[in-house]
This record gives C-alpha cells, sequence and structure tokens, in this order.
C-alpha cells in the first residue's frame, strides 16, 4: 500500500506546485480556469487508478485467505426465510436489459439481435470459462484470473445455467415468480400505483430458437 501511494502523492505535489507556478503567470482569468480544470482532472485520474490498483490488492488477499472467506460467508440465504431475491423489483430487474421502449419499436431486430449475442457469448462462457476470462484480462489486465473464474462459475450456477432457463430459455420471467415478488415487496414497500408486470417484461423481442436454452 505504502508504495501505491508513493506515486499518487508525488503526483499531487508536483500537480499543485504546477497549479501555483500557472497562477502566477499573467494568462487572465479564462487560461487559468482552464488550467485549473486540466490539473483536477489529472490529479482525479491519478487516484483512480490507485483505487483500482489497491482495490485489486485487497481482493487478492481476500481470495488467497480461505479463513478471512470463510468469515463472511453467509449461514442463512434470503431463499431459507422465503424471499426470492433473483425476482425483486429492483430497477435493473436482477440483471435484466433495458431499452427505451421507442427505439424497440422502431427497431425491433436490433433489440432481437442484441438479446441474441447476449444468449451466444453466455453460452461461450459457459463451454470455455478459461477462453472467457482471458477475453477479460485483454481489456481489464488488473483482474485476477483465479478470482473472475471463481466468479464466472458462481454466476452461471447461481443465475445462469439454472433449471428454468435449462427448460424456459435465457431471459425468460416466470409470471408466478414475478407476482410473488410483487407481493413480497408490498410488505416493505407502499406503492402509489400498482405495478404492471408487463411495464417491466417483455418477451416479443427474445430471439426464437434453441439460442435461449443453455447447455
Amino acid at each position: 500500500v505504502v508504495a501505491l501511494l508513493h506515486g499518487p502523492i508525488v503526483k499531487t505535489i508536483l500537480l499543485i506546485g504546477l497549479g501555483i507556478a500557472v497562477q502566477r503567470l499573467a494568462i487572465g482569468e479564462e487560461g487559468w480556469l482552464t488550467t485549473l480544470r486540466f490539473l483536477q482532472t489529472f490529479a482525479v485520474f491519478v487516484w483512480t487508478i490507485f483505487l483500482l490498483k489497491f482495490s485489486g490488492l485487497m481482493m487478492k488477499a481476500a481470495s488467497g485467505d480461505s479463513s478471512r472467506m470463510k468469515m463472511v460467508e453467509p449461514t442463512t440465504y434470503p431463499g431459507d426465510v422465503g424471499v426470492d431475491v433473483v425476482y425483486s423489483l429492483t430497477p435493473s430487474l436482477r440483471a435484466a436489459v433495458s431499452v427505451n421502449t421507442d427505439f424497440a419499436e422502431a427497431n425491433p431486430e436490433a433489440v432481437t439481435g442484441f438479446l441474441t449475442a447476449i444468449a451466444q457469448g453466455w453460452q461461450a462462457a459457459i463451454d470455455d470459462s478459461d477462453a472467457a476470462i482471458e477475453a477479460l484480462l485483454k481489456r481489464n489486465p488488473a483482474a485476477d484470473a483465479d478470482l473472475e473464474k471463481r466468479r464466472l462459475q458462481l454466476s452461471i450456477d447461481a443465475n445462469v445455467l439454472t433449471d428454468y432457463v435449462r427448460e424456459n430459455g435465457l431471459g425468460n420471467v416466470d409470471p408466478e415468480r414475478f407476482a410473488a415478488a410483487i407481493e413480497q415487496t408490498k410488505t416493505v414497500y407502499e406503492f402509489q400505483n400498482e405495478p404492471d408486470a408487463a411495464a417491466f417484461f417483455d418477451d416479443s423481442y427474445l430471439p426464437k430458437g434453441d439460442v435461449l436454452l443453455m447447455k
């Protein structure tokens, strides 16, 4: 951590010194404000990089310490007490794809094509998780390969390759579970308007055939 802090601190001090030096120059108020914005943006970039590296170190340390992982392992899951979190009425409806309705109506092929690509991507990840992680690392070299593979497998087992998906396909919603989720939400939230499932989910854009049937 100390080694990681050295770079951002030194750069920040240099930026402050540069700002003081520029302020003494006769560049006018507009020039000074432009310079200040640049320095602030660069400082944010420097510390963002630090936070990403620091987070990566913490995740790697946690994944390598089995005793620490056991300390945070839950003993009671929401399903054990009758709460279906997969169908909770969050803005994203768990891992749903949201689309502007006007765009969808004008471009149905594009929406269906996008959903097809998602399904094909998940199937490719299921078939070859090593290749999926390799693709991830190309875009995020700071990621921990072993940790990301574990996370991917957990996601596949718990949320993607479920019995319902095997039978009904990825992207479909169980009407009964959806209705039950609405009823559960009513116990802790007072709706101004009764939720309409049709306003949250539309299966008309889902691709036809067996592309959604994960194997």
